[in-house]
């Protein structure tokens, strides 16, 4: 799409109510990320002398998070303990090999210690760089060659070559071989969007990397890889603002989903565009970055005030069942990481930069990314969805994903796909492994397909189940018994702010045509068999039960369903007849219902809407 072209015909409403959101409520955000860890904890976990820290990776984190606030004035009873830690980390990078997670963990040091620089003696500071300084880059960092194949060779690498170039800052690194060694390679992995493909590019991994990655220019690098550097992370963050969703979250897809510091990578991304816009005298879309920042860090407050403690994901469960979390999103990790993802962008943040209405909640586009990443985006009339069209089967469901819409529970209608392998990678106890979106089916060989179990047959996922199976015809035979080989092809039909008309067409695994309509009224989906066979139409709804607190009651007769939580009702109409089955799916937020609408012959309609209870 022309980026700019609708950025120029959007324009500030005289009602226009900027959010109000400054630095200082980035810092409140990073201050409820800290205090979800016990002081005394954190004392306990300090390394006996000559010992090494449990974890670096998060205790960098969390020092880091410490520093945050020490540097602005906030919690002074925590200035000894992060000394303490410092003198922790600072020694032992260089005592470590690989496989370690050093390649995170310095740029978080150094950006607490630049933090804290002004507050900090000469001395102290000359001798945690000092031992810093011993870093041998080409031994020490796990993520490179020859440790890892050239094609393995990915985001770790990004985020030690920003930690390394903060160092060189501070006079202790040089980084100039590191770089020639990896820039070059690291360019290939960047799409013609400027999104960053990480191995099976996971929306997060993308994001995430370009975040990274802008800490190098952001701190003054202007070397030979800058120019290439600072237009992918240009165009990069141009798909970051239409991506973002009219509820104001990151989208879904692949691994690391769902998780609070999405939207505080967000907020950083747009919060370092922002400035680069204002610098370049385009204050319209640096006025639409802040705005797109501030929104997204709103976005997250549910979370973050949930009853009992804040949590890391978009769930309400115990932090303990680990409920939508892969084994590495464990909370003392991905609690700090959202507060010191935050202090990225906290750092680029220029509070004089005023909001202007960004895409997100003008509408009125249709946005497709590379066939990488094999997403579509679409927004208007305050709704917004998200469309898988091959999905990952450990993750995610080919097909409609989530609609948002402004103001409304982004869990309510639905938030995020999950696959029908996802126990395999993150745990919904009390779902059955089923893939789970909105899209259609048919019967075959007595049986229900779905168009959310369809994809390609390379997709990754059945790698990491390879050794489960004794030989390799069993392994095989697994493998094909999923719908591979789908295609698909988008037609953009109608484009405009208060109307969107688009046609996918499924070809070889699915045989299915849809037509997708969005306007103030809401969503509304046609789906048609193309075969020739005589067979009537499916067409799977999911139906929000609970996200771990709040719960739903369901209302629903032959053409209508209703869904009612939290203050707002869902509503799904439809041509065909809606049948309630017993099964229950999941995903990272919560557990569903699962219904089915049966056309009668090979085409069904069916509509989506959200409205405020007392609205309907």
């Amino acid at each position: 799409m022309d980026y700019f072209k609708y950025m120029d015909s959007v324009g500030k409403p005289n009602n226009f109510i900027p959010t109000g959101i400054t630095t200082d409520h980035y810092l409140d955000v990073i201050e409820i990320c800290v205090k979800a860890y016990n002081m005394e904890t954190l004392i306990k976990r300090l390394p006996e002398p000559g010992g090494m820290v449990d974890d670096i990776h998060a205790y960098s984190r969390i020092a880091c998070g410490i520093a945050a606030l020490l540097s602005n004035g906030r919690i002074p009873e925590y200035t000894d303990l992060w000394y303490s830690m410092m003198d922790a980390l600072c020694n032992d990078f260089y005592r470590q090999l690989p496989p370690n997670t050093l390649d995170f963990a310095l740029k978080e040091t150094m950006l607490g210690f630049k933090a804290m620089k002004p507050y900090v003696s000469k001395e102290k500071q000359e001798y945690w760089l000092s031992l810093l300084g011993r870093i041998d880059p080409f031994k020490n960092f796990t993520n490179q060659h020859p440790f890892h194949e050239w094609d393995n060779i990915r985001n770790w690498n990004i985020y030690a070559m920003a930690g390394l170039w903060l160092l060189e800052t501070e006079g202790y690194a040089d980084s100039s071989a590191f770089f020639d060694k990896y820039w070059e390679h690291q360019f290939k992995y960047f799409d013609d969007n400027g999104m960053y493909m990480d191995p099976h590019n996971p929306m997060l991994y993308d994001l995430t990397t370009r975040v990274q990655a802008q800490l190098i220019p952001g701190y003054g690098y202007r070397g030979k890889y800058f120019e290439q550097l600072d237009e992918y992370l240009k165009k990069g963050a141009l798909a970051s603002l239409f991506s973002q969703s009219s509820a104001f979250e990151f989208p879904y897809g692949g691994r690391s989903n769902q998780f609070l510091f999405n939207e505080s990578l967000l907020t950083s991304n747009f919060e370092y565009e922002a400035v680069r816009w204002k610098t370049l005298g385009n204050a319209r879309l640096a006025g639409m970055y802040k705005r797109a920042a501030h929104l997204a860090i709103q976005s997250i407050r549910k979370w973050l005030d949930a009853p009992g403690v804040a949590r890391h994901i978009k769930n309400m469960y115990p932090i303990t069942s680990k409920f939508g979390s892969e084994g590495y999103g464990y909370y003392d990790k991905y609690m700090m990481t959202l507060g010191v993802f935050l202090f990225i962008g906290f750092h680029f943040s220029d509070d004089s930069i005023e909001e202007f209405p960004c895409p997100a909640e003008t509408g009125g586009y249709v946005f497709e990314t590379s066939g990488h990443f094999h997403k579509l985006f679409a927004n208007c009339g305050s709704y917004s969805i998200e469309i898988d069209t091959a999905a990952d089967f450990f993750y995610d469901a080919t097909g409609l994903g989530r609609i948002h819409k402004t103001g409304c529970p982004s869990e309510l209608a639905l938030s995020a796909s999950s696959g029908e392998l996802h126990s395999l990678r993150y745990p919904t106890p009390g779902a059955a492994d089923e893939a789970m979106a909105l899209c259609p089916g048919w019967v075959e060989d007595g049986r229900y397909v779905f168009l959310g179990s369809c994809s390609k047959k390379e997709n990754h996922s059945f790698a990491y189940v390879r050794n489960e199976y004794p030989t390799e015809e069993a392994f095989t035979s697994f493998v094909d018994s999923f719908r591979h080989n789908l295609i698909s092809e988008i037609e953009v039909l109608e484009e405009a702010q208060d109307f969107i008309s688009f046609r996918i067409n499924y070809s070889g695994s699915a045989d299915v045509s849809e037509i997708y309509t969005l306007s103030s009224g809401g969503v509304v989906v046609e789906s048609v068999l193309n075969d020739s066979r005589e067979r009537d139409i499916l067409y799977l709804i999911p139906a929000f039960l609970t996200n771990g607190i709040d719960e739903s009651s369901i209302t629903y007769d032959s053409r209508k369903l209703v869904v009612s939580s939290m203050g707002f009702r869902y509503v799904v109409e439809t041509d065909g007849t809606i049948e309630e089955t017993r099964d229950i799916l999941g995903n990272r937020n919560g557990l569903y219902g699962k219904y089915i609408a049966h056309g009668k012959g090979r085409g069904i309609k069916v509509a989506f809407s959200l409205e405020k209870e007392q609205e309907i």
